[in-house]
């Protein structure tokens, strides 16, 4: 066989060599990824609002991901995980059952009431963006709130706000109103209304007072803290 022959054959080899190779790889992620549905990727983003200095500090973010313990196992566990906002994780349908977040107070003054916020893009596929509010502690002025459990969180100490079982089913009613549980990959965190000790309240940047002629209202008094 002449040597261009040699040449052509040898090409034709690598070439086939190379084509192997890239679909054992591609075969060999697919059953790595067994038990993970299509669209595996998880993310929590801060919610955008203004730069205001922040009086609770989300300090860190648990969910149910996605873990291997080498690179050949079949199928990953589902656990418990530290997870970072704004980047990405593997998890399974019901990744928000369990997950908890870490709030820190950064004021100076005792916390009694924390309103965290969790927002749905992805249903405004079936309207409006949906939102559901995570609450801690009782609510100064409203009676429906007095069954809670109370709340007490002192400059610099935190507090864990958890999506146990019942919280996860209610949050499963409020988006199937519209679509699968299944369908939400992204949520958007942010600290809504914040109320303190003295009855004094903050969100957004601005400080409250409450009413004293309506206890459930709470009055926008500006952007500096009161005094008391």
């Amino acid at each position: 066989m002449s040597a261009p022959n040699v040449r052509k054959m040898y090409s034709v080899f690598l070439g086939l060599a190379a084509l192997s190779i890239g679909i054992y790889l591609a075969a060999k992620a697919s059953v790595l990824h067994a038990g993970i549905s299509q669209e595996q990727e998880k993310i929590f983003e801060k919610k955008p609002r203004a730069r205001v200095p922040e009086i609770v500090q989300l300090a860190e973010i648990k969910a149910r991901g996605a873990s291997r313990d080498s690179e050949d196992e079949v199928k990953p566990k589902e656990v418990i995980k530290a997870v970072k906002m704004g980047e990405s994780f593997e998890g399974e349908e019901h990744w928000l059952k369990g997950s908890s977040f870490r709030l820190k107070n950064h004021s100076n003054k005792e916390i009694v009431f924390i309103d965290l916020d969790l927002s749905f893009p992805e249903t405004t596929s079936s309207g409006n963006e949906m939102a559901f509010p995570l609450k801690l502690g009782r609510r100064p002025g409203m009676p429906e709130y007095d069954s809670k459990e109370p709340l007490s969180v002192k400059p610099g100490e935190e507090v864990i706000l958890t999506v146990d079982e019942d919280t996860y089913a209610r949050l499963t009613r409020f988006i199937e109103k519209r679509q699968p549980i299944s369908s939400i990959n992204k949520v958007r965190v942010g600290i809504g209304f914040v109320i303190f000790a003295d009855l004094t309240g903050w969100d957004g940047g601005s400080y409250y007072r409450q009413d004293p002629s309506d206890p459930r209202r709470f009055k926008n008094i500006g952007y500096e803290p009161p005094d008391n």
